[in-house]
C-alpha cells in the first residue's frame, strides 16, 4: 500500500469539489465507491463533471483506489470478515428452521476453510468398528427426526454438523 490512507484523510465540506486536492478527490470518491459498494456502480462521468477533471483521470484514481482496497485487506481480517458472515447466514437458516440451507452453508464453509488451507477434507466415507449410535430424543417431532437423520447420515462428512444440528434439535 502507498503512503496515503484515503480512509482518514478528511474531505472539506466548505471547499467546492473543483477545489479539492487529488488525495481529497480520491478520499470521496472511496466513500462513494463504499456508499455504492462496487466502483462500476459510481458513474466515471459524473464524477469528472464534480470534480472539474476528465473522465480517465477519474478512472485513473479508481484504478488506484482499487489497489489501496486490496493492499487495505488483510488476510486475517478478510478471513474474519468471512467467517463472521458464514456464523450469520447459518444462525438465520436455523431459526428458519432452513436444516438443508444450514448444511449447504457449512459444505460451503468448509470447502471455503478447505481452500484457506485452514482444513483438511474429510473421507466422503469412512467405516467405523463398533460404531456407537444415539437414538434420538423421543421429544423430537417427525420433521425434527427427518432432518437428524438427513444430518447424521452424511457421517464423517457431516458429523461435526449433525452433532451441532443434533444437539440444538434435542434441546428444543
Amino acid at each position: 500500500m502507498g503512503d496515503i490512507d484515503y480512509r482518514v484523510i478528511t474531505v472539506p465540506e466548505d471547499t467546492p469539489p473543483d477545489e479539492y486536492s487529488w488525495q481529497q478527490r480520491r478520499a470521496e470518491i472511496l466513500q462513494i465507491i463504499e456508499r455504492a459498494n462496487h466502483p462500476r456502480a459510481v458513474n466515471q462521468t459524473r464524477l469528472g463533471e464534480r470534480y472539474d477533471v476528465s473522465q480517465s483521470q477519474i478512472s485513473q484514481d479508481i484504478d488506484r483506489l482499487r489497489e489501496y482496497i486490496v493492499d487495505a485487506i488483510s488476510e486475517t481480517r478478510a478471513d474474519a470478515f468471512t467467517e463472521s458472515i458464514y456464523r450469520t447466514a447459518i444462525e438465520g437458516l436455523l431459526e428458519q428452521d432452513d436444516y438443508r440451507g444450514v448444511v449447504r452453508a457449512v459444505e460451503s464453509r468448509n470447502d471455503w476453510l478447505f481452500d484457506r488451507g485452514k482444513m483438511e477434507k474429510e473421507p466422503e466415507t469412512h467405516h467405523v468398528e463398533n460404531e456407537v449410535t444415539q437414538s434420538p430424543s423421543p421429544d423430537l417431532n417427525e420433521r425434527q427426526r427427518k432432518h437428524l437423520d438427513y444430518l447424521t447420515a452424511g457421517g464423517a462428512r457431516r458429523g461435526t454438523l449433525g452433532r451441532i444440528l443434533g444437539n440444538r434439535l434435542r434441546s428444543t
